[in-house]
């Protein structure tokens, strides 16, 4: 549920959080309302290509269509390791 969602990203505190629009009965903007930590970089997976304004609103990395292409999700993770070198999700290259 997008309740134990929130709860468990306020525990974890991630870098990087992939999210897909939907979410059982709420939506990822939903979520992203809740957490603690709002500067975390978000990549959207999602076959929703009319969110995608919506998604940048929410300062999103990138926002990536299903079928999903490889290289474009490799591409989006790179993006967010340049943009903020600090972060410990990725050591080396994806």
């Amino acid at each position: 549920t997008k309740d134990e969602g929130v709860e468990l990203f306020n525990q974890l505190n991630p870098d990087l959080l992939f999210l897909d629009i939907v979410l059982e009965e709420n939506t990822a903007f939903e979520l992203l309302e809740e957490i603690e930590h709002k500067d975390v970089n978000v990549i959207f997976v999602t076959a929703f290509d009319e969110y995608a304004l919506k998604a940048f609103r929410y300062h999103a990395v990138d926002y990536l269509l299903k079928p999903l292409q490889i290289d474009e999700l490799v591409d989006a993770v790179k993006r967010v390791k340049e943009q903020d070198p600090k972060s410990n999700f990725l050591n080396g290259d994806p």
